[in-house]
């Protein structure tokens, strides 16, 4: 395996933090990464629960190209590993962001508007709603039926099909006391 055989790399490897912010906005391999941590940003929930998020959310790497030169980048427990070329995972001179700094770094992004576009930024809130929308739909779903008396709310309105009842709650979950009886009147 290549990644396995890559050597020790050169001091130089180093990479800008331009290249590190452009890994940061890619993400790591996970559907909608950005959104989710872009919400949980402008939710300002704390540094250490984003980084805590992300530290769970990133897996495996990713490789980009900026202006003609490779780039890769491993995400692992103690944070982003970063080096030039094909690989960053066995390399011992690679660059490494804790969870901690890449939270921080994603946040002064977000501030100065170059993490997520405006469309972006518009469709989290959406985006959100919809993930719990669905959570719930499946915990419901997935609950013991001697047990489903314990969610009354989720009750009144579980009986019809998947992609009707989860939208059903996301129009309700737009509203600031919301409770799903209500959404049957």
């Amino acid at each position: 395996m290549e990644a396995e055989s890559i050597g020790m790399m050169p001091f130089a490897s180093l990479v800008s933090q331009e290249v590190v912010d452009e890994f940061l906005r890619v993400g790591g391999n996970s559907d909608d990464l950005r959104l989710v941590i872009g919400t949980a940003i402008m939710k300002q929930l704390s540094t250490e629960s984003v980084a805590d998020y992300m530290c769970r959310s990133f897996h495996g790497g990713n490789g980009l190209k900026v202006d003609g030169r490779q780039y890769s980048a491993w995400y692992d427990e103690d944070g982003i590993h970063f080096s030039l070329g094909k690989s960053a995972r066995y390399v011992t001179m690679a660059q490494t962001l804790s969870w901690e700094d890449a939270a921080k770094r994603v946040g002064e992004l977000m501030e100065s508007g170059q993490y997520m576009s405006m469309m972006e930024l518009a469709a989290a809130p959406a985006h959100e709603r919809a993930a719990l929308s669905q959570s719930l739909w499946y915990m419901y779903s997935e609950t013991a039926p001697e047990a489903q008396g314990f969610f009354p709310s989720i009750e009144a309105i579980h009986g019809g099909g998947f992609l009707k009842k989860p939208a059903v709650w996301l129009i309700g979950l737009q509203t600031r006391n919301f409770y799903l009886p209500s959404l049957l009147r």
